[in-house]
């Protein structure tokens, strides 16, 4: 899950990246700018109108809502909504609005903007009353704030629509806010970004790839320049933003910063799995896994304690009370980090006796065994390997 924050909200989005290997994305052309002039001739009075939330008006079945789940340290949560991220939700939404608007004259949209259009003020309004209309027997909400209402000239998808005809919008010289918060989601100071924008720009590959991704792929892979031909599988998921490449949500690391991270990665000294896992939600090179594997598998100290621990390490939450509901509050945040396991082990606790943990093991699919001797031997194990590490 990653949350991107907009002014005055939170968007939460999910990062699917095992779903979008399965999904097969539409064949719905996606419309630009320069597609729909030819539809606008004579046009001088503008209104666009913004569907409020996008992808999010799409209602998913069943089956697709379940597909869409996700973990936090509360539960597991589904979207019933389109979630951004599903790699096939921009066509999913374009064939939608486009079906909505079909048979109207005056109206176009690209993704989630709606244009209406007229050469004068009494054709406009006619056009427009009659996409109001339309919109609202279908169910559609749109963004008061966003939408702009009979305009001379209006910023449209990147570009200014005026009588004269099709500007550049001159807001779009600056970067733009989507980059600036699309950044600031990293884990990173302004240093360190400016650091890697650095580190990226005298990388041996990423200028190239950059300067492919602005352009466009070629449609074989033998006509890609080969410095960047070990990203050819992953062309799609790639971006430019602020100077820096990503992979979905993923900062791609410039080769002379990949050693860097790969001791912050397992600064913690866990595991093989563990580290992956960390690294994977937001860091991106070829080969990272295996660099990963390499690294923990040589670390000296991961290794001096295998031989005196055998690599077991627990993990200890302190609890305000000894309640079902503060224990089980404990455990989903250890299942967020870990994973729901296939079964659990306690003592005879009336924490774990009770009719609320019987219904949170059942409500999330794990199977509870009482095992009072076996825990408190175990217990005793950790208290020794407790006392070894401090």
């Amino acid at each position: 899950m990653v949350t991107v924050v907009k002014p005055h909200k939170t968007r939460i989005c999910i990062d699917p990246k095992d779903l979008n290997r399965a999904v097969k994305r539409e064949h719905y052309p996606m419309r630009t700018v320069e597609e729909i002039m030819p539809h606008l001739p004579g046009a001088k009075i503008f209104t666009v109108l913004d569907a409020e939330s996008g992808f999010w008006q799409i209602k998913l079945d069943q089956e697709s809502s379940k597909l869409c789940t996700f973990n936090t340290p509360y539960g597991r949560y589904r979207f019933t909504r389109l979630p951004f991220g599903v790699k096939s939700a921009p066509e999913v939404f374009q064939r939608t609005m486009s079906q909505l608007l079909e048979g109207l004259t005056g109206a176009e949209c690209i993704v989630d903007d709606v244009l209406v259009w007229g050469i004068d003020v009494p054709q406009h309004d006619e056009r427009l009353y009659a996409v109001l209309n339309r919109i609202q027997s279908s169910g559609l909400k749109l963004n008061r704030s966003k939408c702009k209402l009979r305009m001379t000239e209006v910023s449209y998808v990147g570009h200014l629509l005026t009588k004269d005809g099709l500007k550049p919008d001159p807001e779009k010289f600056d970067e733009t806010e989507f980059d600036v918060n699309f950044i600031s989601q990293l884990p990173l100071t302004s240093s360190r970004v400016e650091t890697f924008k650095l580190a990226t720009a005298d990388d041996p590959q990423l200028p190239q790839l950059k300067s492919v991704i602005l352009i466009g792929w070629s449609l074989d892979r033998k006509d890609v320049p080969a410095c960047v031909q070990d990203f050819w599988n992953i062309r799609d998921e790639l971006a430019v933003v602020g100077d820096l490449v990503f992979k979905g949500n993923k900062l791609v690391v410039p080769r002379a910063l990949q050693a860097e991270m790969l001791e912050k990665i397992h600064e913690a000294h866990l595991g093989i799995t563990k580290c992956k896992q960390r690294a994977r939600d937001v860091l991106f090179w070829i080969g990272m896994n295996k660099h990963i594997e390499d690294f923990v598998s040589q670390c000296t100290i991961c290794n001096e304690n295998k031989k005196s621990r055998g690599g077991r390490y627990p993990e200890i939450v302190k609890l305000t009370d000894w309640s079902s509901k503060t224990t089980i509050t404990a455990l989903k945040s250890v299942f967020a980090r870990h994973g729901i396991p296939d079964e659990i082990m306690t003592d005879n606790g009336p924490q774990f006796s009770s009719t609320e943990f019987r219904r949170f093991s059942q409500a999330w699919e794990f199977t509870h065994r009482h095992q009072a001797q076996r825990i408190h031997n175990r217990m005793v194990k950790l208290k020794d390997q407790y006392r070894l590490s401090r």
